[in-house]
């Protein structure tokens, strides 16, 4: 159960992260952000790809946080390790999907 709990910090984290990325707050850097060579090396491109993976990373971290409590409400229908095998499930697909996601949208601009 201790494990489950903290399967909840990834998409309590990724929600905030993602909002000012989304919101094209964040400046080119080297520390923050969808960081890659096409993206520091032009302005358009690093809003752009920010702005994507931003609102990806809010999706994912939603979908994480409605299927934990989904799983959290059944938590008696499973044995302890296939509980917290899915509490990693529901976080790592919507992260993976996010990664995914935002690099095909990078490979576009």
């Amino acid at each position: 159960m201790m494990i489950f709990v903290w399967d909840f910090l990834v998409p309590l984290v990724m929600i905030p992260v993602g909002v000012p990325m989304m919101l094209r707050k964040i400046k080119p850097n080297v520390i923050y952000g969808f960081r890659t060579r096409k993206t520091l090396s032009d302005q358009t491109v690093w809003y752009e790809a920010n702005a994507y993976a931003g609102k990806a990373m809010v999706i994912a971290g939603m979908v994480s946080l409605v299927g934990l409590l989904v799983l959290y409400l059944l938590r008696d229908s499973f044995g302890i390790w296939m509980f917290n095998i899915l509490g990693w499930v529901a976080v790592l697909v919507p992260l993976a999907w996010m990664t995914i996601a935002s690099f095909v949208h990078l490979s576009k601009l």
